[in-house]
């Protein structure tokens, strides 16, 4: 007499669809908690890189003596200082503000330019540093 041997063993179709279903459910749940946060954690670096140009114009401005024309009603730099901020940046950070556009991943700033904007208020300087709908400004 033969015995019987179950060496076929293995799950059938149905088990597999059954564990792959809960398996896209499991994925779509958890995603759709993460999205969010990713997000969010891309807006918070970009926020950083903007952080990190204001704070490297501030030292550009106090290094090079930038200066105001008092004969503007709030004053405008004095000389080519974009000029001196982008070679500033180059060397501080390692990138200037042009190089910077494809640094950007959140939504609001990704593929944006970084603006530079400097005037004065008498002789305190007032700096916005924006990307998209990004900004970082001595008025904040």
């Amino acid at each position: 007499m033969k015995k019987l041997s179950n060496e076929n063993k293995g799950f059938s179709l149905v088990e597999l669809i059954i564990v792959i279903a809960i398996m896209a459910i499991l994925v779509a749940i958890i995603g759709s908690q993460v999205i969010p946060y990713m997000e969010k954690s891309r807006v918070s670096k970009d926020m950083s890189t903007l952080d990190t140009v204001y704070t490297s114009l501030q030292t550009v401005i106090a290094d090079e003596a930038i200066t105001t024309d008092f004969s503007t009603p709030y004053g405008t730099p004095s000389g080519d200082w974009t000029a001196t901020a982008d070679a500033a940046l180059q060397t501080l950070i390692g990138f200037n503000d042009t190089d910077l556009t494809d640094k950007f991943k959140s939504k609001g700033a990704k593929g944006s330019a970084v603006q530079l904007q400097l005037s004065f208020d008498g002789s305190t300087p007032i700096i916005i540093v924006t990307a998209g709908s990004l900004s970082v400004s001595s008025l904040d």
